[in-house]
């Protein structure tokens, strides 16, 4: 019990000579870390991977790639991080179709590092790959696509293929000419797609090229309509032919007999019905009965007459105004006098 009381007493005396000192020493360690957590401590997000450089034990780490999350490192360690999620950049530029014509265009293209090569890309690129290798390429291949384009070509072309071209062109070229020395077609960073967000031309060129091309569909437009009435006529003449050749074969077919026996059946079908009806027969032999509705029975009623037709001639009185025959007798004593 009195060592341990001696013990504590002597604990006491020795902090009591040393405070300053355990404060410093304190003051240091926490004050150090403090300053150095950001070097020491490493929070990697997501979509994104580090390579991690020793300046005293190998320089850069090519055999290990860090992945998402916190990871302890020493201060003098060195962790650069790498996104390898997809890209996007907007480009404006200003170039020249190939009847020298000035043309804005703006581009939008996707890129990404890989990720298995993200040592080789710090090495030998370094972590500003889009301004020194991507940006330059890009601009190369658009104005290049574009010169070979005349100013309505560049505004009526298919902008996919324009799009496609420029994305192969600019992909191609960063596979052969950023390849690490001694090593060939290695993917460092890829470019997998190109989209042409807009071309634009000086407002009065792009004004005259737009009527040309409401002028070019009129013109279009009337040659359809014109085809249309060309193929309208000839159905025409085919169905006037087919009618005629029709009209041919019936009227071959149409003897006396056939119409008279065509006449006689539509009569009897109509006299079969309940309504009133008269009928009207011809005096000639080729003549057909004519059947009178309700309306007309009306009107023969009121004249009370019913005319039978004969053949006369043209000239013939009427029969209520015909010529009085005279008698014998009346001729005798007409040829005395």
């Amino acid at each position: 019990m009195k060592s341990l009381k001696r013990l504590w007493i002597g604990v006491g005396d020795w902090l009591n000579r040393h405070i300053l000192l355990m404060l410093f020493i304190t003051f240091t360690v926490v004050g150090g870390f403090l300053v150095l957590f950001p070097s020491i401590v490493i929070k990697i997000p997501v979509g994104h991977k580090g390579v991690i450089f020793r300046p005293f034990s190998g320089g850069l780490d090519f055999n290990y790639v860090y992945s998402e999350g916190v990871h302890i490192i020493y201060p003098f360690n060195t962790m650069t991080q790498y996104s390898i999620a997809l890209n996007v950049h907007k480009l404006d530029l200003e170039v020249l179709t190939s009847d020298l014509l000035k043309t804005k265009v703006t581009i939008n293209f996707q890129y990404h590092a890989t990720e298995q090569t993200l040592p080789m890309l710090e090495r030998y690129v370094g972590k500003n790959y889009l301004n020194t290798y991507i940006l330059p390429e890009v601009t190369s291949s658009v104005r290049e696509a574009f010169g070979k384009l005349t100013s309505h070509q560049a505004f009526t072309a298919n902008l996919k293929e324009v799009s496609s071209q420029i994305a192969s062109s600019a992909d191609n070229y960063l596979i052969n000419n950023l390849s690490p020395a001694g090593l060939s077609s290695v993917r460092l960073v890829r470019i997998s797609a190109v989209q042409i967000e807009s071309v634009v031309f000086p407002e009065d060129v792009q004004k005259s090229i737009e009527n040309k091309l409401v002028d070019s569909s009129n013109s279009d437009a009337m040659a359809f309509k014109i085809e249309i009435a060309k193929q309208e006529a000839i159905r025409r003449v085919v169905e006037a032919e087919g009618i005629k050749k029709y009209q041919d074969i019936v009227n071959s077919g149409l003897t006396d007999n056939y119409l008279k026996h065509e006449g006689i059946q539509a009569t009897l079908k109509l006299a079969e019905s309940d309504n009133s009806k008269i009928i009207v027969f011809g005096s000639s032999n080729g003549g057909l009965p004519l059947i009178l509705g309700d309306n007309d029975t009306g009107r023969a009623a009121d004249k009370t007459v019913l005319h039978k037709t004969d053949s006369k001639p043209a000239g013939a009185s009427p029969p209520d105004k015909a010529i009085p025959q005279k008698s014998d007798s009346t001729l005798t004593n007409e040829s005395k006098k």
